[in-house]
């Protein structure tokens, strides 16, 4: 994850929309295929090849995406196929303020790593 202004991903939508290979969008539904062995892992969704690595149906399965009515990714789904499981992101809430409390015990980070994430401190 990158603390780098803009480019911060909690979900990991990035990595799932660079791996897509066809996509069709029918008003707010986007539908296609990915490759899954192109997602990698990180934040949200994560597959990792088996012993015999990924089934070979993998490089071109099945996904279907919903837009808000702002354009913005709302649900990504990758039904279960090839051997492969279900997974499902959703986002929600966007704007929504979040009050973030500081953990019961937690000590402050030293000042000189806040400029390393690119945060004032």
């Amino acid at each position: 994850m990158s603390f780098a202004p803009g480019s911060n991903d909690p979900g990991g939508s990035a990595r799932l929309i660079n791996a897509i290979v066809s996509a069709r969008a029918d008003g707010p539904h986007i539908t296609g295929t990915i490759d899954l062995t192109r997602v990698g892992t990180g934040n949200g969704i994560n597959l990792r090849p088996g012993p015999d690595g990924f089934p070979d149906g993998a490089r071109s399965n099945a996904f279907s995406a919903t837009l808000d009515a702002d354009g913005r990714l709302v649900s990504f789904l990758i039904p279960a196929a090839n051997g492969i499981p279900n997974a499902t992101l959703r986002y929600s809430d966007f704007g929504t303020p979040v009050d973030v409390a500081r953990p019961q015990g937690a000590v402050p980070a030293p000042d000189a790593l806040y400029p390393q994430l690119g945060l004032s401190g």
